[in-house]
């Protein structure tokens, strides 16, 4: 694929006169139209579906052919990152752009929309395989500033005549999930809890992970590239940490009725600790989970500290899957050892046709599916 300059296209246009020609975007022509379905989950907003797509827009490509020859290395770019947003009217999103006369479009599609795919974090397209395009990823440092990028699976070789661009856009990143629970040993539990002391997590960083990425697509959707864990020291390595000063952590003290209790002083149950959007990935034995938290006798320092690590890379669940969630369950321990547990699980996901209102359902990293209720509505359909 070739970026055509503006007087090239031109010259093109008028050289093939006596044929079928690229036409510019004028009176009488098809628009596009987009049809997008997905959900779409916004750091701070909370859980979304398509409607995270209606305010923040689309980003779309189209690759052109003349009608009857399929997509491949020889179509040209015809539109660049153009904005799609969502008309109420018609229920679909357009982007001032239009159909070509007698000319196949082929379609690639990233959400949310972001000015600047030369730069930023989303360099689309980086390249080309095999005609199609890759795209490279760098996630953000701080974890108010992640997005949950979604890519739209290629529709190619559409005509005018084909009706509305069906995009359907699936999480491309791994939600890594942290959730606590707490125990320890009886003197600093008892301690904490008679003389009302707070227990307070003060960072969870992930060290020597994988910061950036690329992603080939091809006919039926995208692939991560991901190299074996022994492979990953020639790819820059980041870390990410959840702090109450960067706001992706609670400030306040754990309640105490999530406190181990007397006599037993047994786990109690789990509190979600805070989510990171990141690359997916095999995990190297250097990766690490660090843990800080503490005592606290009011005021913004502890008065006792404690710290764990976990060489999260050596877990027997040490892939992080695209489109998934992965979860680590932390105990941690006043006084004693603390421990991790790590499992691979699934976005919610879509709403099936013909199922009841309310009943949503899990894709599984399998490709399976299982039914859940939950709230919210949704307005993906399989």
């Amino acid at each position: 694929m070739t970026r055509p300059f503006a007087y090239r296209w031109i010259v093109a246009w008028l050289s093939i006169a006596a044929c079928t020609p690229l036409s510019l975007p004028e009176g009488g022509r098809q628009p596009i139209a987009c049809e997008a379905r997905a959900e779409a989950h916004t750091k701070g907003t909370g859980e979304t579906l398509t409607s995270t797509l209606q305010t923040a827009g689309i980003g779309l490509f189209a690759w052109h052919t003349y009608a009857g020859t399929p997509f491949g290395s020889g179509a040209t770019e015809y539109l660049t990152n153009r904005h799609f947003t969502y008309d109420g009217g018609s229920g679909t999103w357009l982007g001032s752009a239009y159909w070509p006369f007698g000319s196949w479009l082929s379609f690639f599609a990233y959400a949310p929309y972001r000015a600047d795919v030369s730069t930023g974090a989303l360099v689309f397209p980086s390249g080309t395989s095999g005609g199609y395009p890759t795209a490279g990823y760098t996630v953000a440092s701080a974890p108010s500033s992640q997005e949950d990028l979604v890519f739209a699976t290629p529709v190619v070789n559409r005509g005018q005549t084909s009706g509305n661009v069906p995009l359907v856009f699936t999480h491309a990143l791994t939600q890594v999930v942290f959730k606590a629970r707490w125990t320890g040993e009886e003197p600093f539990v008892r301690r904490v809890i008679s003389q009302g002391l707070g227990v307070r997590i003060t960072s969870i960083a992930l060290e020597n992970v994988r910061g950036s990425s690329f992603v080939t697509f091809y006919s039926g959707g995208y692939n991560w590239d991901s190299p074996a864990a022994e492979n990953l020291a020639t790819y820059a390595t980041a870390s990410y940490s959840l702090t109450p000063g960067n706001g992706s952590l609670a400030a306040a003290d754990v309640p105490t009725s999530a406190l181990p209790q007397a006599p037993a002083y047994t786990d109690s149950f789990l509190l979600p600790a805070g989510v990171l959007y990141l690359i997916p990935q095999q995990l190297a034995a250097t990766s690490r989970l660090r843990v800080s938290y503490g005592i606290f006798a009011g005021g913004s320092l502890p008065e006792e500290t404690f710290e764990a690590c976990f060489e999260i890379g050596l877990l027997e669940q040490h892939t992080w899957p695209a489109g998934g969630v992965f979860t680590y369950s932390l105990t941690l321990s006043l006084g004693g050892a603390p421990s991790v547990e790590a499992t691979a699980g699934a976005y919610r996901n879509s709403t099936l046709p013909g199922s009841e209102a309310g009943l949503y359902w899990n894709r599984a990293v399998d490709g399976n599916y299982a039914g859940a209720y939950v709230d919210g509505s949704g307005l993906f359909d399989e």
